[in-house]
């Protein structure tokens, strides 16, 4: 947190229905539309989030692996003046493997936009599948695998 701070982004406060953050000084709120958590099977946690211009987002961390795995090689928003950044896969392996060579262990970020369309049709899903018996743990597993 303190080198988000040094680059004016502050966490401000934490509910159970939102955050707000405090973004060179701008105070923005994200509603907090669901939570998955780490598990075992997923090697990751995700939380979704509406963004004060409506979109949402998912914002998810875990293993290098698992999130190296579901990262895109370009950025959707890359513009033709930023192509010599726009190989995400090729620069996260570099910047992974000098961490590892070093002795560190390393956790990944990753964050996505997922149209509003998308959304609701896989939380419906996934929070669904979560309500089944434990005979139906395999499939949850399956359908983890599906949400980013």
């Amino acid at each position: 947190m303190d080198g988000a701070r040094k680059f004016n982004y502050v966490f401000d406060t934490r509910t159970p229905s939102y955050v707000e953050i405090v973004a060179l000084g701008e105070t923005l709120r994200y509603e907090i539309l669901n939570v998955i958590e780490f598990t075992s099977a997923r090697k990751r946690m995700s939380v979704i989030v509406k963004t004060p211009e409506g979109k949402i987002k998912i914002f998810c961390k875990g293993a290098d692996s698992v999130i190296y795995e579901r990262l895109m090689s370009t950025s959707l928003e890359t513009s033709d003046l930023d192509l010599e950044h726009a190989d995400f896969r090729e620069t996260t392996l570099e910047h992974l493997e000098a961490f590892a060579s070093d002795g560190l262990r390393t956790l990944c970020f990753a964050s996505a936009e997922i149209p509003d369309n998308v959304y609701q049709v896989c939380i419906l899903f996934y929070f669904e599948v979560n309500k089944l018996s434990k005979n139906f743990r395999q499939f949850f597993i399956v359908v983890a695998r599906i949400i980013p």
